[in-house]
């Protein structure tokens, strides 16, 4: 059995403006110190905002993963956190987990690059899933469009106590976010976070959103249009005794 008590940034971003947004994570980051918060998770490209300005990709040195490292020694927090990274060819949208130590435990690219905004020409997309071990839960990661695709759920859905979803997810398709979060829950019978922006970026509104589901798909914590933390207690043992009374995935 293992017990953590996450928490959902659910961040206003200021699009490609780095230091601003960095200045704001700290905040928050405090906040989540402030209500014992085990694991802090930021939404997708949370110091830029999503865009397809590949100059603004940065790499193991540069000031975003700099700045998490320090905040998460600083604060003896996790974080999980999205990003552009850069690479030799084409960047990749990825997010990284980060222990109290300030050590990178984990990274993932999104999967599905979302076609409607060009995003499968600009960047280069990942190529498997990822499941790591956070003090004892086991949590996979996936970004925003990903949560579309419930395959890639599955394919890790045995090995997961926790699905976490950042995202930079519109107001106009809002009720779509909150329904997917949902479904990858009952689907997989785990517990599925989801974390998004707020206010508006780079001339698009979001809603924010960000939800707490239960492995039985019972939403748990969901926070509106707010800027700050939403949290909640996670329990492994939930996720075995759902999925022994009613088993679906064997």
């Amino acid at each position: 059995m293992a017990t953590m008590k996450l928490g959902c940034a659910q961040m206003h971003v200021n699009f490609e403006n780095i230091d601003a947004n960095l200045e704001n994570a700290k905040e928050l980051i405090f906040q989540a110190k402030r209500n014992k918060v085990d694991t802090v998770i930021f939404p997708e490209m949370f110091a830029t905002g999503f865009t397809l300005n590949t100059k603004i990709a940065q790499g193991e040195n540069d000031s975003i993963l700099r700045f998490l490292k320090q905040e998460a020694v600083d604060n003896k927090i996790n974080i999980i956190a999205g990003y552009m990274s850069a690479a030799t060819l084409r960047p990749f949208n990825s997010a990284v987990a980060i222990d109290r130590k300030g050590e990178i435990i984990a990274r993932y690219s999104k999967i599905n690059l979302f076609k409607p905004q060009n995003e499968h020409n600009v960047l280069s997309a990942g190529g498997s899933t990822v499941v790591f071990d956070l003090e004892g839960v086991n949590i996979s990661l996936f970004i925003c469009f990903d949560l579309r695709f419930p395959n890639i759920y599955r394919e890790v859905a045995k090995q997961s106590d926790v699905m976490i979803t950042i995202a930079a997810w519109p107001l106009e398709r809002q009720q779509h976010f909150e329904t997917l979060l949902e479904a990858r829950a009952i689907e997989n019978q785990c517990y599925s976070i989801g974390v998004n922006q707020v206010g508006v970026c780079n001339g698009v509104e979001y809603g924010g959103g960000s939800a707490f589901i239960s492995p039985k798909g019972v939403p748990l914590v969901r926070k509106y249009s707010d800027e700050g933390i939403a949290f909640a207690n996670i329990d492994t043992d939930k996720v075995e005794l759902t999925r022994r009374a009613f088993p679906v995935l064997d």
